[in-house]
């Protein structure tokens, strides 16, 4: 980055503030005081360290180094910037782990905004300084994945204390480097105390990629009762680095400093927004709490979820598209721009920096910064997420920008927009979020324009706001308010800006007046937490006038439309944004006008509501009164050609009559009676219209269309045909307008068809009647009749004789007809063709034959039929027969060809027996020699056929073996005696043991694998293929199985080695050791090693089957702990706390846990434990050592821990209730009596020493006095009581008022001159005794009014009591009130 301080003017950034919705207790990056340190960097000492320093006012300063005792007086020029150089003897820190007096301090008569810039060379960074009243107790840190050139940059942090006596509890994420030499170990807490301007800093010791020091802890712990309001600034980065992973090129670096915002300060809605300028940029998310899910949403895709626990940290890298962000729990954003080689390299796109992104939660509304040109920086830009209501309220410079949606939130809108150098003002109507850059080509720079840091804790909102982008109501309208804290409140109390209060957490309020007010609220904590006893918090409430509502509309009848008019009354500067009418039960309308359409009579309701542009409305009610109308309506019929149409009127009305009707007709002319007839010249569509008109002057007019449908004619053509083919008849009917909408065919014997031509096939020959009607418009019909003859048709058939394959085959005619004769002829297929009744035909050839018969009557119908036969030829091709050993079976069938036929029946003979029937069997050869088989096949279509064939049946050989019971894994042979009948030999042997082939050898060598029993089977084959086998079982005895396990197996033990072995069955008859050169016989052996060693033993075990095993098998002999332990301290004072110190060893292994006896009955466990005592005395610590391989050993402290006891502080002071009067007090010790040294401490500002003490009070209140003691052993104890000063009591209640509405003395209550009333119930009587006001609130006040009428005018008595606000003393009064009117 630049080598020149001037980059810090490429980021200044002056934040001015207009009216805000702020809902929390709201911080802003302006103030009047700042403290700001500064961490390592590479180039040391050289690098420089500057301050600059602006505001939106004149107004003058110093910056100091208290305990450098240096300081310099500034000035500031209004929107200018005034630049402090502070020598870096004076500033800059190197060490880590060491406090130094190097704080820097900035104060100002009135509010700046300061800006920290460490710099030197090409490295170069700075960051926004947050005012000391937005500083915190509780913080995490964010650093980066460390990358520098030989790993010589380093994580930092570093913290500046604004009080004395600040306590902080640092837990680190890797270690420390340690002053002194050595680590601070990562994750384990440490604590360090810091007094005003002292700055600590914490240095990774490593520079390695992993040593990133996020999630870090750093907190204030010295929080209670009896703390002060002790806060901390801290800073984090790096001396250098660069973000560079899986980019290539030049990797170039710098150094990061960034101040951290506290944990209350926190959001959980982001919108991630990629810098212009680069290809991508690295987000990380930081959590506070467990199970913290960060939704970061992905548009077009799954989002990404990180589920972090406090402490955690999750990244998302390389992201170019804006992203929304939410998550369950709060967390810190931050966003990294990377390495210019990311980015292409010399692009002009600058190296590494680090932004802490603003949540949604924490806007801002006006934001003035400074872009400056001096040095590399090219290009400026800035980013801007705003609400998208908002949108069009935002300007820059007065010019407003474009806005985009941002994805997954479209609540919100992005802009990106690149600016000159200079001073740019941005405004908006609602909060906006702003990030300013600029790069250059060694030069970036990156932060949140401007800071509002809200504390989270405790918010006021207005939960019925009528604007979105500003917090709004309206007079008379009930604003309702929310009060929200992280913790169980016991007191709220809301001050509303117009004078009314209240004290509920969400309660409701009617401003009577325009304006802007500031609702204020104070939330009361449980206990006092060191710093305030309630947090507070505010929002800011415009106050719009609202509209008169007013509405006009014209009379109204049943069943018609009324149109309504808005006609109301707009405040002035502001207009009409709607009007919402809902009127009856119509759905809402959104109009300055509507219109509603009335279907009945009666009363209804109709609502208005105006609405204006400030969102403020008002509503009037009506109820409208429906006349009844008459329904107009008559009835009629389409007419054919030639007919009358008669109209018969139908209309009716719900009440009154119907006094008057109005016909108009197609030629002009009309008629005036209830129902007329009417005759239309000519066919054609004609309207009609009807008017009728009630008793009430409403009307209804009806409209219908009347038809006159044209002439046409009905006809057919037709022709007689045979039976069975069917009668065509074709409609030749015509139509001189409109068109045919049915057909309707019939037939004398009750056929019908609704086809506009019509085909019919008759059920049997004669004389049939047909008729066509045709219908018309589905309203006239004709119709035309006609008769027709059907002539019979013959009936062919015939029969057929003998179809096998070398036969003649017959053909007889079986044919018929129902009246006259018929002639035949004959296709007989293969070329063959006859006549007559009878035909014969022999075929050279089987398979399928058609034949036709055609027959043709006297009439000359013609018919005819097919059909198909079959010349079948089977044939037995193969019988399927083997050769056979004797005693085994064979399945015997045949090939056959089918020949278009099948075999139905079957008969086997072997040597002229019959042996089946079926057509495939078993067959079981018995006799050895050759054998004759024939068989014999009948068919479906009666065909007898044969086939002879032989084959040889084989002798069989005879196989046995011997084996006997054997040992585990000993081999085994068996013994073959297996004969054979010559010629015949034996031509394979093959063996299987437990169903496994083994061998084919005639004698093989078995080793079982398990014990138990097996089986062995012989299978043999011979010359002629026949094949044997026999099967055999024998035992296999088990092996013993040796195992032992040594104990106490530490030196100085005696080592008892104990015998485990084990056997399947059986029994173990004999044991025989070699233990270190010895030998026993004994089951199990005692022996004591002499030194640390590794000793072999042998173990032989025999069964009782003589079975034998072997085992070696080593022991190893352990060292003992060799103890090594001191305490840091052995002196101090309840609650005693120290710290064990161990250096301890062992010869090998481990020492896997220590135990302390603390010696007041508490014990622990750990490496490097603490423990504090809380009771005084002298105590012996015990402690025992134990090695992971379970071997101890134990020492006592020769030294004892000596606690001394605290003295216990106590005082009183008089008088007991002071009060404005009686503010003067003396503190008077009553501690134990060992103190010998007093100080005393009021929090209003007083401080005092020496056993007794007075002080005055300058206002009532609540006061918190401590006491701090110390005894002659240094031990010390705080006292701290709460002391309330009364408001002395002036009321004055006067006895009479006028509630005539003048405003002067309209309510009657406590007067303005009553002062120091804090509870208060007041009752209010007529002269009848009857309660007319009550109230139990200070500023409720009585109208005048009792049961919601004015009360008369007259006497009444009022009875009040009431108490100052320490509750000490109830007053009370009672009197008369005169009621005047």
């Amino acid at each position: 980055m630049n080598n020149l301080f001037f980059k810090i003017f490429t980021f200044l950034v002056i934040v001015l503030f207009s009216k805000q919705d702020i809902n929390a207790q709201s911080k802003s990056n302006k103030g009047k005081d700042f403290w700001v340190g500064f961490m390592k960097h590479r180039e040391g000492s050289k690098s420089k360290t500057s301050l600059y320093i602006t505001s939106d006012s004149n107004t003058t300063g110093v910056v100091s180094v208290p305990g450098q005792s240096w300081s310099q007086n500034f000035s500031v020029t209004a929107n200018s910037v005034t630049v402090v150089t502070i020598p870096s003897s004076n500033s800059y820190n190197d060490c880590s782990d060491c406090i130094t007096k190097k704080g820097v301090h900035v104060t100002s008569v009135k509010d700046v905004i300061v800006y920290a810039h460490h710099y030197q060379d090409n490295q170069s960074d700075a960051t926004l300084v947050l005012p000391t009243r937005t500083l915190g107790k509780d913080y995490y840190i964010v650093g980066y994945n460390q990358i520098s050139p030989s790993s010589s940059g380093r994580n930092t942090f570093g913290i500046v204390s604004v009080k004395d006596q600040t306590r902080i509890k640092i837990t680190p994420k890797q270690a420390i480097s340690k002053n002194g030499g050595g680590t601070l170990p990562a994750n384990v807490p440490y604590y360090i105390n810091l007094n005003e301007g002292e700055f600590y800093q914490g240095v990774a010791s490593s520079g390695a990629f992993s040593a990133d020091l996020t999630g870090s802890k750093i907190e204030v712990i010295d929080t209670g009762a009896s703390a002060n309001c002790r806060s901390i600034a801290v800073f984090s980065g790096s001396s250098y680095l660069s973000i560079s992973s899986g980019c290539s090129g030049f990797t170039s670096g710098d150094n990061l400093i960034e101040q951290m915002f506290p944990i209350n300060s926190w959001g959980s809605r982001f919108v991630l927004v990629p810098a212009l300028g680069r290809s991508s940029d690295n987000f990380r998310f930081v959590a506070a709490e467990d199970k913290t899910e960060v939704v970061i949403f992905n548009p077009g895709a799954a989002p990404d979820v990180l589920y972090l626990n406090k402490g955690e940290f999750g990244e998302i890298k390389n992201i170019s598209a804006v992203r929304n962000v939410i998550s369950t729990k709060p967390v810190m954003a931050v966003q990294y721009q990377r390495t210019a080689s990311c980015d292409g390299f010399r692009n002009r796109t600058g190296d590494p920096s680090m932004t802490i992104l603003n949540p949604l939660e924490q806007t801002l509304k006006d934001i003035t910064l400074y872009s400056s040109s001096f040095f590399d920086i090219d290009n400026h830009y800035i980013n801007v997420v705003i609400p998208t209501a908002a949108k069009s309220t935002f300007t820059i410079d007065g010019v407003g920008k474009t806005f985009t949606a941002v994805p997954s939130n479209a609540n919100y809108s992005y802009a990106r927009f690149g600016v000159n150098a200079g001073n740019h003002r941005l405004k908006a109507a609602a909060g906006f979020i702003a990030t300013a850059y600029g790069e250059g080509r060694y030069e970036s720079y990156g932060y949140a324009a401007g800071a509002n840091v809200k504390d989270l804790t405790a918010t006021a909102s207005v939960a019925n706001s009528t604007q979105n982008t500003i917090t709004s109501s309206c007079v008379g309208r009930a604003t309702k308010f929310r009060g929200y804290a992280e913790y169980n409140a016991v007191r709220w109390k809301w001050f509303f800006g117009d004078g009314d209060t209240s004290s509920t957490q969400n309660p409701t309020h009617i401003y009577s007046d325009t304006g802007v007010y500031q609702a204020k609220l104070y939330v009361y904590k449980p206990t006092f937490d060191g710093c305030s006893n309630y947090d507070s918090a505010f929002v800011e409430l415009s106050v719009f006038n609202s509209p008169i509502a007013k509405l006009s509309h014209g009379s109204i009848c049943d069943s018609s439309t009324v149109v309504f008019n808005d006609i109301s009354s707009i405040p002035i500067n502001d207009e009409r944004l709607t009007t919402i009418w809902n009127i009856d039960d119509a759905p809402t309308k959104y109009a300055k006008n509507a219109s509603n359409y009335f279907d009945t009579i009666g009363k209804f309701p109709i609502r208005m509501e105006v609405i204006t542009k400030n969102q403020c409305r008002d509503t009037i009610t009506d109820t409208l009164i429906v006349n009844p109308r008459p329904e107009a309506d008559f009835l009629f019929n389409d007419v054919c050609f030639w007919d009358s149409s008669y109209l018969r009127n139908n209309s009716k009305i719900s009440s009154g009559t119907i006094e008057s009707y109005i016909w108009e007709f197609p030629s002009s002319d009309g008629d005036s009676i209830a129902s007329p007839t009417y005759f239309l010249k000519d066919s054609g569509n004609y309207i009609i219209t009807m008017t009728v008109i009630s008793d009430s002057g409403c009307y209804d007019v009806i409209n219908k269309s009347v038809y006159k449908y044209p002439s046409f004619d009905v006809a057919f053509l037709y022709n007689d045909t045979c039976f069975g083919f069917g009668n065509t008849f074709k409609n030749i009917s015509t139509i001189d307008g409109g068109s045919f909408t049915d057909t309707i065919w019939t037939t004398s014997n009750l056929d019908t068809a609704y086809s506009y031509d019509y085909e019919n096939q008759f059920s049997s020959a004669g004389t049939y009647r047909i008729k066509l009607v045709m219908e018309q418009d589905s309203v006239c019909k004709d119709s035309f009749l006609q008769n027709i003859n059907v002539n019979p048709l013959p009936l062919p058939d015939f029969n057929v004789r003998s179809t096998c394959f070398g036969d003649s085959t017959q053909f007889i005619d079986a044919s018929g007809i129902i009246s006259g004769s018929y002639s035949q002829s004959w296709d007989l297929s293969d070329g063959i063709t006859g006549t007559g009744d009878s035909v014969k035909a022999k075929y050279v050839s089987g398979g399928q034959k058609t034949i036709q018969l055609k027959l043709v009557s006297d009439e000359g119908c013609e018919a005819d039929t097919f059909k198909s036969i079959i010349i079948t030829s089977p044939e037995i091709i193969n019988i399927n027969v083997k050769a056979i050993c004797k005693g085994l079976t064979q399945e015997i069938s045949s090939t056959n060809v089918l020949g278009l036929d099948s075999f139905i029946s079957y008969r086997w003979e072997i040597d002229g027996v019959i042996t089946s029937t079926d057509s495939v069997f078993d067959f079981k050869a018995i006799k050895p020699g050759m054998n004759k088989i024939q068989l014999f096949v009948q068919t479906k279509n009666s065909c007898t056929i044969s086939f002879l064939d032989s084959f040889v049946v084989y002798p069989l050989q005879s196989t046995a073996f011997f084996i006997d019971d054997h040992c585990l894994n000993l081999p085994i042979s068996p013994t073959d005696f297996s004969t054979i009948t010559p010629p015949s030999t034996f031509t394979k042997y093959e063996w299987f043991l437990d169903g496994n082939y083994i061998s084919s050898s005639i004698r093989p060598k078995l080793t079982p694998a398990n014990i138990g029993t097996h089986t062995l089977l012989l299978k043999t084959t011979s010359t002629d293929g026949c094949i044997d086998s026999v099967l055999n079982s024998f035992l296999i005895h088990p092996l013993p199985v040796n195992s032992f396990s040594s104990t106490l197996n530490c030196l100085g033990d005696n080592t008892e080695i104990t015998n485990t072995s084990t056997i399947s069955s059986g029994s173990i008859d004999l044991n025989q050791w070699s233990v270190d050169g010895n030998n026993f016989n004994s089951k199990n052996v005692i022996y004591e090693f002499p030194d640390v060693n590794t000793y072999p033993v042998e173990l032989i075990t025999i069964s009782n089957e003589g079975c034998k095993d072997t085992l070696i098998q080593d022991v190893i002999i352990n060292p003992l702990p060799e103890l090594l332990i001191s305490l840091n301290r052995d002196t101090g004072c309840v609650p005693f706390e120290i710290q064990v110190v161990n250096n301890s060893t062992i010869q090998s292994g481990s020492i896997s846990e220590y135990r302390y006896d603390w010696g007041d009955g508490n014990s622990g466990t750990g490496s490097n434990p603490s423990f504090t005592y809380t009771n005084p005395g002298k105590y012996i610590i015990s402690i025992r050592g134990t090695s992971d391989k379970g071997c101890t050993d134990s020492i006592r402290l020769s030294d004892s821990v000596i606690v001394f006891d605290n003295p216990k502080a106590d005082f009183y002071y008089t008088p007991e209730e002071p009060s404005t009067l009686k503010n003067v007090i003396t503190l008077i010790d009553s501690s134990s009596k060992d103190a010998i040294d007093w100080i005393w401490t009021v929090s209003d500002g007083g401080s005092y020493s020496g056993s007794s003490t007075q002080h005055t009070f300058k206002d009532s209140g609540t006061y918190l006095i401590t006491l701090r003691i110390q005894n002659d052993n240094g031990c010390f104890d705080e006292e701290t009581k709460v002391i309330y000063v009364n408001a002395d009591l002036f009321i004055h209640i006067p006895n009479s008022f006028s509630p005539n509405g003048d405003g002067i003395n309209d309510t009657y209550g406590l007067a303005g001159m009553t002062q120091g009333v804090f509870q208060m119930e007041m009752d209010i009587y007529n002269q009848w005794g009857e309660k007319v006001f009550h109230s139990n609130n200070v500023n409720d006040r009585w109208d005048g009014t009792y049961q919601g009428e004015p009360a008369q005018q007259g006497v009444y008595l009022f009875r009040v009591k009431y108490t100052n606000p320490k509750q000490t003393k109830w007053y009370y009064d009672n009197g008369e009130i005169h009621l005047l009117r």
